[in-house]
């Protein structure tokens, strides 16, 4: 195919591949599933804990998931990308001290923070799941695999930390209508 530029004709030599696009449905279900299995395993027992246990590895998702966006480089990769990944890594490791504090309200909000934290994320790479190929230095199906555990993980522990926070305003509300009463 000839081509020119700056008044000179070249000729591009190469090939063309085709990639159709893949079906988000699978992906999506599985970050269903593995959101509602989250969410229905802390339930009954142990909320907060397993809102934490989902929390951690969404957290280290959104650090992989990002840094792997923020660094591809197009057409050039800049300071402000090193430096957005670089903030990422400071609010990530805030994040994790407050998911091993010794506090469990403290490690529910931050559980909470990291699902949402999450879905913002899942929800800008969205499109690694229907596209056939990712913009990022995954490769496409890694890049789908991770997105879809990032959803599932962080939508459990975000439904579980909200869960517990309403179940604990409705018992200080009863605590303190008991009081009132007294």
């Amino acid at each position: 195919m000839p081509l020119v530029v700056d008044g000179r004709v070249h000729v591009l030599h190469g090939s063309l591949d085709y990639r159709p696009p893949v079906s988000p449905w699978p992906w999506l279900g599985v970050a269903t599933a593995l959101a509602t299995c989250t969410t229905a395993l802390g339930l009954h027992r142990r909320r907060r804990l397993v809102a934490v246990a989902a929390a951690v590895p969404a957290c280290a998702l959104v650090w992989i998931v990002r840094a792997a966006r923020e660094l591809y480089p197009r057409p050039f990769l800049g300071v402000g990308n090193y430096v957005a990944v670089a903030g990422s890594c400071l609010v990530g490791a805030v994040l994790v001290r407050g998911l091993v504090s010794r506090d469990g309200d403290v490690r529910v909000f931050t559980a909470m923070l990291v699902g949402l934290g999450a879905a913002y994320e899942a929800a800008t790479m969205l499109p690694v799941l229907w596209h056939a190929t990712a913009l990022t230095l995954l490769p496409s199906s890694i890049a789908r695999a991770l997105v879809t555990a990032l959803l599932g993980c962080g939508i459990g522990a975000l439904l579980l930390a909200l869960i517990d926070q309403l179940q604990s305003v409705d018992r200080d509300t009863r605590t303190y209508d008991t009081l009132q009463e007294t």
